[in-house]
């Protein structure tokens, strides 16, 4: 776990309960801090679990699914090729086609794939979930988050030292809070 937090910059929150209370946590000391530093405090209480959680909702759906396919090349190299290369088009390129074809080239695979939860994760990103000759039907607004959140800690459990693959993939998904600056 990196020491000192820097301010997450990338994320539209400002205080950690408007990150809780649509994930239905309880109110608890500390969250109406900045989303860093309530993340920071659930590193720091051996919450991983639950700072994993309140990450993938904390980022913005393309930053958390950013994250999820950078912590499954990290830490589950054996998933799904076919249908990373099909989230990784998406990720370059978002669209609609790209959001379909991703999902529907991981549905085949096993529930333990990470691929599914990240293909999962890029078809209720937005979007419809119907098929194009019916009315449009909007996904659960943080289902996706949820999937990120599962295909990250799916990932790490995995890991021959979970623990370790978890605080890598926190470090990295807290990364992505921060926006990149350019030198002046």
């Amino acid at each position: 776990m990196t020491g000192a937090t820097i301010p997450w910059e990338g994320v539209v929150w400002t205080e950690a309960w408007q990150v809780t209370a649509p994930q239905d946590w309880p109110r608890e000391p500390g969250d109406t801090a900045a989303p860093d530093a309530f993340f920071a405090t659930l590193r720091a209480a051996g919450r991983g679990i639950d700072a994993a959680r309140f990450l993938a909702h904390a980022l913005p759906r393309m930053g958390a699914i950013g994250w999820l396919r950078a912590t499954i090349a990290a830490e589950a190299p054996a998933a799904d090729r076919a249908s990373l290369a099909a989230i990784d088009a998406w990720l370059r390129a978002p669209d609609d086609a790209g959001r379909r074809a991703a999902f529907d080239c991981a549905l085949p695979l096993p529930a333990e794939d990470p691929a599914k939860l990240c293909a999962a994760a890029v078809m209720f990103s937005g979007g419809s979930l119907a098929p194009d000759a019916f009315p449009a039907t909007p996904a659960p607004k943080h289902a996706a988050a949820q999937f990120v959140a599962a295909g990250v800690l799916l990932c790490t459990a995995a890991a021959i030292d979970p623990a370790a693959a978890l605080d890598r993939a926190l470090d990295a998904g807290a990364a992505r809070a921060i926006p990149a600056r350019r030198p002046d």
